[in-house]
């Protein structure tokens, strides 16, 4: 799975998720639910600047509502509509057939599990050495929590 904070900072194009500020040295990981222990999953984890990251402890920036709409649409971002349309598939039937190109995200991201190739046939029923063009992929218990948790099995 690629590391935590370089998907964070890939979702933001390396920019406070709030304001916009470009300078890394000012960028911070905030802990959207804040828990003991902590919560390091990707999806409670956003990148804002110190200022954003301060305004908001001290309840005169960024609201708690506010950061997790941003987080939200940041979650839709980096699943690809196509990869959020093979993962509400894969929530609604357990499974997906897709594309290894259009999903592998998810796998890396441990929202899918490769299951297995789809085999083509011939007409006569012999197998045709291909390259795997699908595959099947079962969703995992993190990604289930994902779409509940967000909302992402609606519209």
């Amino acid at each position: 799975m690629p590391a935590t904070e370089d998907l964070l900072y890939a979702e933001t194009d390396r920019t406070c998720a709030c304001c916009g500020h470009r300078d890394t040295r000012a960028l911070t990981i905030h802990h959207i639910e804040q828990s003991k222990p902590k919560d390091e999953s990707y999806d409670n984890k956003i990148v804002l600047c110190h200022n954003c990251h301060t305004c908001h402890h001290s309840d005169k920036g960024p609201t708690k509502g506010e950061i997790v709409d941003l987080k939200r649409r940041l979650i839709r971002k980096t699943l690809t509509q196509q990869g959020l349309n093979a993962l509400k598939a894969a929530y609604r039937k357990g499974h997906v057939t897709a594309p290894p190109f259009a999903v592998n995200h998810l796998v890396e991201m441990q929202f899918l599990s490769y299951e297995r190739p789809v085999h083509i046939y011939a007409a006569d029923d012999s197998w045709i050495e291909h390259e795997e063009v699908s595959a099947i992929y079962g969703i995992t218990e993190h990604g289930k929590q994902l779409i509940e948790k967000w909302g992402l099995n609606g519209a």
